[in-house]
């Protein structure tokens, strides 16, 4: 979202093959409520607008979609839709996510619990990767929920092919001693560009490392540490490159090229506590540890289902949701 004292700006990129004529969009007859849709579709956006506008327009050129929506009121929007549209009483997954975060950190956030948690719910449900990953962990961390958090998360792996959901869902196999499964969701996390998914394989196979793996190849561990690149930002991959030199494992025995491996993690370490994280000196993408097992669902789980972005649950709630997001974020 972009803004100006006069209008708010809703963009979208869409690709070649995409007939942009096709995208319908309208306001309520109060001019408070908007819907932005592809035929057949989950919406783009619906829901209950900040503030009430004047007027909506739309153009869109080179692969840019743009919505114009004219303020009456020259106030800032923290956010476009700040509950469900007060027609249909639907709202998009995307908002219904955003909703959720300025809920959750919400001062009186236990009042808001239970619209939270619905927000969250349904955004999950109608397969908003971002809300996949965070309802699945909450899952994972709740006692007897764990086999429905690894669901969750497994969708967005699988049916979304995104990088982060296969990175966690490789941790998870790896969790449950199900090495081969671990390997093969860890591969496809770093073949999408997830740079620490190279990093946590080459652990697994390196014989240096503690984690446990019947199958260690010092030769294949190394391999996937050269893939890790500085922009990912991982000291320990230097690290564990210097174990392999210093020993001769997998590469020609080498005592400065490890030693210059090291001084090379110790400084990026120093970097990170005294720019980044300075109350903080653990590495946040260090691979997977040895845990106790996790029960894992044998059964192929269904995908999320493209069709729930009505949100029963939250109906009752409507009205404060507007009034928790309206105050939260007049306090900012």
């Amino acid at each position: 979202m972009e803004q100006t004292n006069d209008e708010v700006l809703i963009s979208f990129q869409y690709p070649v093959t995409f007939n942009p004529s096709c995208v319908e969009y309208e306001l309520n007859e109060r001019k408070n409520s908007i819907i932005v849709k592809i035929p057949d579709r989950v919406p783009l956006v619906c829901g209950l607008l900040y503030d009430e506008v004047s007027d909506i327009k739309a153009h869109y050129l080179d692969g840019t979609y743009v919505i114009s929506l004219k303020k009456i009121n020259q106030n800032d929007w923290a956010t476009v839709v700040k509950s469900v549209h007060q027609n249909n009483q639907a709202i998009d997954p995307k908002s219904a996510f955003i909703l959720y975060q300025i809920l959750a950190s919400h001062p009186n956030q236990e009042e808001f619990a239970s619209i939270r948690l619905s927000m969250l719910f349904s955004s999950s449900q109608a397969g908003y990767v971002p809300a996949m990953q965070v309802y699945g962990g909450l899952l994972l961390d709740t006692e007897g929920k764990q086999s429905d958090g690894f669901s969750v998360i497994k969708s967005a792996a699988d049916y979304y092919e995104d990088p982060v959901s296969c990175f966690q869902v490789g941790l998870l196999y790896y969790s449950a001693k199900k090495f081969e499964a671990a390997i093969d969701y860890l591969q496809r996390s770093g073949d999408s560009g997830f740079k620490p998914a190279y990093f946590s394989l080459g652990q697994i196979f390196s014989p240096e490392s503690s984690l446990k793996f019947n199958n260690k190849d010092a030769s294949r561990a190394m391999e996937y540490f050269m893939k890790v690149d500085e922009a990912a930002e991982i000291p320990l991959v230097y690290e564990e490159m210097a174990k392999l030199y210093a020993t001769g494992q997998g590469v020609e025995k080498d005592i400065e090229k490890a030693t210059q491996l090291r001084e090379k993690a110790n400084m990026m370490k120093s970097q990170q506590n005294t720019i980044e994280n300075p109350n903080n000196s653990i590495d946040p993408s260090i691979g997977p540890a040895p845990e106790e097992p996790l029960t894992i669902p044998e059964s192929k789980e269904e995908g999320p289902s493209m069709r729930k972005w009505v949100f029963a649950g939250v109906l009752a709630f409507a009205g404060l949701i507007g009034v928790a997001v309206y105050k939260n974020t007049k306090k900012k």
